[in-house]
Order: C-alpha cells, then sequence, then structure tokens
C-alpha cells in the first residue's frame, strides 16, 4: 500500500471526474455539495495553505464545526502535502496551548466562535489564525478565509504522497501527562477500510452514512474517507442532538449511523411516537452496546445492528458483523477481531492468558499500516508500540468461541459520552484552586453507560467556600466535559507505600451521602452536600 492512490484527495479527484454531479455531502447547515465541488473547495483550501507558508510536511490545525469546511480543511492539506490536525472543540487554556506545543503547528484555521480562546495561541508559537466564517480584523495576524481565498490561487494539482505520508494526527487523552497525538498515514486509513473490519460490509454498498461527529475523533473522520473509496453520500450536522436526530435521519435519507457512549440511551429516554419507526434506517453501529438495545431496535425499526471496538492507536478492528447478532443477551461483548490483524491478550509478565481471564490488549496487522506512534512524543510511543505490537492499555477477556468482552481500562483515564479524559490534566487544573491542597480524578459508572467525572479532594479549610465555586473556577480552564459532576471532600486521600492515591479504593467506594452532585436540584452550599442521599 505505497501509491497516492490511498490520499483522500486523490480519491476525492477521481470522483470529480468519474460523478462530478452525484452529492458528496449533503449538510444540514451547509447544504450538498457534489464530487466536483468537494474537489474544487479542496484544491482552492490548498491555494491558502500555500499562500500562509504551509509546507509538505508541516501540521496544520483546525477547530472547525462538522461540514464543507472542516472535510475542505483536511482535503486542502492533503493536496499540499500536509498533516491535518483537527482540535477537540473543548479545549481551552493549556490543554490549547500543549496541541500548539506538541504540532509545531504556524497556522490554524478556525470558527469565529472559537477565536477568543486562540488568540493567546499567536503568543506561543502559532503565527497566523485564518478565520473561516467572518472578517476583516483588526490584527495583521488574523486573516480572514474569505479575503484569501479571493487573493489565492486554486492548487492546479495535488502533490504527489506516498501511502507512509501523513494523513492526519489524532490527540488522544493520557495517563499520566498531556494528551498525545497519534500519527496516522494514508495507509492506514485504506487499511481500516478495505481490511481491518472497521465497518459492516453494508456500508461499502451504495448506503448513505449520517455524521454528526467531530473531525477531532476517528468517527468523523472515517466516513468521509469511506465514501471517498466507495463514492457514496454523508449527511452531516454540526454535533448530536437528540431532538434532531430522527428527523436528520429521515430528511437526509440516511441508511446507516453510529452511537456512541450514552447516545442510544438518550434516544431511548426520549419520549416514544407512533411513527417512530417510519424511517430510512437500516442499521447502526452502536459502540458500545447500550441496555434497552432490542427495545431500540424495535422502536425505530432498524433491521440490524453491530458493534465494534477500536482506538485511534489500532483504528476499529473488531466488529460483530457476520459473527454473531447483537441484542440484550450478547450487549457484554464488542466482537470479533478481522481477520487481517492478530490480538493477543498478555498478563504483567506479557504471557498469553486463556479463555475467560482478563488481560492487556495487544494489536498488530498482518500485511497492513495501523498508527506509527504519538508525535514528537519518542517515549510515549516507545512504551506503546514495542515488540511489534500496539499495546492498548485496556483491559479484554475472550469467550471460547472468539468473542472479546472489555474489562477495564489499564489506563487512568476516563471516558464519558464519547469524550476521552485525561485524568491528569483534570487533577492539574483542579489543583491549580488555591483552596486544594490535594485530588484524585477517577470515573463513577453513568446511568448513560461509560463515566460520570469524580473528584475527591482534600481542602484548606480555611480558604473553601464550596463545591460551586471550584466548578466556577474550572470552567474557563477545562474542556466541558471534563468538568467533574461529582465533588467530595476528604480528610486524606487512600495512597501506597510510595505515597500513590490509591484510586481503585475511590472508585470501590462510589457515591455517598457527603458526594456533592452539579446537576442535583438542591443543594447545601455551606458543606457542599446535596441535598439527597446517594
Amino acid at each position: 500500500m505505497a501509491g497516492e492512490e490511498f490520499v483522500l484527495s486523490a480519491l476525492v479527484a477521481r470522483h470529480a471526474v468519474e460523478r462530478p454531479a452525484a452529492v458528496a455531502i449533503d449538510s444540514v447547515e451547509d447544504g450538498a455539495l457534489t464530487w466536483r465541488e468537494l474537489h474544487e473547495f479542496g484544491l482552492a483550501w490548498a491555494g491558502v495553505l500555500k499562500r500562509v507558508g504551509v509546507r509538505r510536511g508541516d501540521c496544520v490545525l483546525s477547530m472547525i464545526p462538522t461540514g464543507h469546511a472542516a472535510y475542505a480543511a483536511w482535503l486542502g492539506a492533503a493536496a499540499v502535502g500536509a498533516c491535518d490536525v483537527h482540535v477537540n472543540h473543548a479545549l481551552i487554556g493549556r490543554s490549547l496551548g500543549d496541541v500548539v506545543e506538541t504540532t509545531g503547528a504556524r497556522v490554524a484555521f478556525i470558527d469565529s466562535g472559537f477565536l477568543e480562546r486562540w488568540k493567546p495561541m499567536l503568543q506561543q508559537g502559532l503565527e497566523a489564525l485564518v478565520v473561516v466564517d467572518a472578517g476583516p480584523f483588526d490584527n495583521a495576524r488574523i486573516h480572514s478565509l474569505e479575503d484569501l481565498l479571493k487573493d489565492s490561487l486554486p492548487l492546479p494539482h495535488e502533490i504527489r504522497q506516498k501511502g507512509e505520508d501523513l494523513a492526519c494526527v489524532i490527540f488522544t487523552s493520557g495517563t499520566t501527562g498531556s494528551a498525545k497525538g497519534v500519527m496516522l498515514p494514508w495507509n492506514a486509513w485504506s487499511f481500516a477500510h478495505s481490511r481491518a473490519g472497521a465497518v459492516p460490509r453494508p456500508l461499502r454498498q451504495d448506503k448513505v452514512a449520517y455524521v454528526p461527529f467531530s473531525l477531532a475523533h476517528y468517527s468523523g473522520r472515517f466516513p468521509l474517507y469511506a465514501a471517498a473509496s466507495e463514492g457514496i453520500r454523508i449527511c452531516t450536522r454540526r454535533q448530536f442532538k437528540t431532538d434532531h436526530w430522527l428527523g436528520d435521519i429521515r430528511s437526509l435519507g440516511a441508511q446507516w449511523t453510529s452511537l456512541l457512549g450514552g447516545m442510544g440511551r438518550f434516544l431511548l429516554n426520549t419520549a416514544p411516537k407512533p411513527d417512530d419507526a417510519d424511517n430510512p434506517l437500516e442499521f447502526v453501529i452502536a459502540a458500545p452496546v447500550f441496555p434497552g438495545v432490542d427495545e431500540f431496535r424495535e422502536r425505530f425499526g432498524i433491521k440490524d445492528v453491530y458493534t465494534s471496538y477500536g482506538q485511534s492507536e489500532i483504528t476499529v478492528v473488531f466488529s460483530s458483523a457476520g459473527a454473531y447478532e447483537v441484542s440484550e443477551e450478547t450487549m457484554e461483548y464488542c466482537g470479533v477481531p478481522s481477520s487481517s490483524v492478530e490480538v493477543e491478550l498478555l498478563d504483567e509478565q506479557g504471557q498469553a492468558v486463556p479463555a475467560g481471564l482478563p488481560g492487556e490488549m495487544v494489536v498488530r496487522p498482518k500485511d497492513g499500516t495501523l498508527s506509527v506512534g504519538y508525535l514528537n512524543n519518542p517515549q510515549a510511543t516507545a512504551s506503546t508500540f514495542r515488540d511489534g505490537w500496539i499495546h492498548t492499555g485496556d483491559l479484554f477477556s475472550r469467550s471460547v468461541d472468539g468473542r472479546y468482552r472489555f474489562v477495564d481500562r489499564k489506563k487512568d483515564y476516563l471516558r464519558r459520552r464519547g469524550e476521552n479524559i485525561s485524568s491528569f490534566e483534570v487533577e492539574r487544573e483542579v489543583l491549580a484552586y488555591p483552596p486544594v491542597r490535594e485530588c484524585a480524578v477517577y470515573g463513577i459508572s453513568s446511568e448513560f453507560t461509560e463515566d460520570e467525572v469524580m473528584v475527591a479532594i482534600v481542602v484548606d479549610p480555611e480558604r473553601w467556600t464550596s463545591p460551586e465555586t471550584l466548578i466556577d473556577f474550572l470552567r474557563d480552564r477545562l474542556p466541558s466535559f471534563s468538568i467533574p459532576r461529582y465533588v467530595e471532600l476528604f480528610e486524606s486521600l487512600p495512597k501506597t507505600a510510595t505515597e500513590r492515591v490509591q484510586k481503585v479504593q475511590l472508585r470501590e467506594r462510589g457515591l455517598s451521602a457527603t458526594t456533592w452532585d452539579r446537576m442535583a436540584k438542591t443543594t447545601d452550599v455551606r458543606r457542599g452536600l446535596t441535598g439527597r442521599s446517594k
């Protein structure tokens, strides 16, 4: 797999010639875009990149809602041989600065709604900001995309790339440090689509996909690559909204979509309507499978539900498609491995564990490419990518018939509503609040699957006021999804002999009558306790 035929811009260019008038992207907010229009937009964007000094091999940052511009940013970067880095829309402050520093990027393309948080980045190595939907500006280093498009010539042709050239970097949260940028070459995207079992076979037919996911995640990027490989149409919304989900499915004619995290439960919790099953959906990919999946299938008239598992480091290599039917009885499993990858479960000594026992999952392709390491982070790369295997840090068990069940995260991170959260980064900001002496951040099981964020803190009683003041302090320092839901005060935290906090004890303790819940309706702000018993 070492040819430019695997590069996104080349795939789109082919469809622009073979089926120029066919719709490539149908966006709720932006309308429809044909393959020819998408190709031309990408070349125009590439011309802007050259105008602002982006060179082959550079990282280009973007923070743009899902739609025409976000996809054109990836296409434009591919056309000039640069690496696209779409930044999570919730990042702010130091977490945003970490991304700028790690990538060494000089230019960022952003939506105007994000401008204020990006202005400080001009003092942290960034040379220029390009705002995609507004202007003019009184800062010479902030430009309007519209003005640059007028003054730039479209790139006449794409720069030739190889399969091993970087397609993008996707940042994933770390456990004992800042977020890490997973490097994904074009070969990895081709392998994931064609051989790694990332999607059920029906996706590779003429099926319309509904994509309400950010390009900061694999779930937002992969449908575009699959569509460009197959020439199918994708439909987008800037973000998932429960109230719009079914209406979008109907109006856009979508035949499949993904449900991540608690989305399935959110939809089930809406009031049923007699015509819920009157929609074009044929199948959904639920990751993970959620309680009530049988009810969901019946209520919305969906023939098939599939599940899968993956990480940015290994793409998506597990799927239930063709192996077993997803139901309440099988919901504990997340699929079987693709025939194109090798999977082992290892104990602490690196020895394979038998069926039924948990072990850390390690993965490697039999003939192909997954990710190739972490950007500018050789220490983390050496730890995860070693001995020819990618060590996922996740614990799994395997049934005798080859189904895999997720057991726990070996890494100390959380996952809330589809977002990975670094406990290290949350703890760093909590500790920046002067009344806090010590803290530990960990996950509490959510009623919507995945985790809710809890922080255990030891405070200076003379300076402490209430949990609300802590949360208000964190709002301008953390992504919204990382802000703790639960806060509990302790006289001391449980620790090991080497003074490491024993989070396992805190998790096992769970919620108590003294746990403050920011989603509770009544609160005693003097004590920091909820007005209801946990």
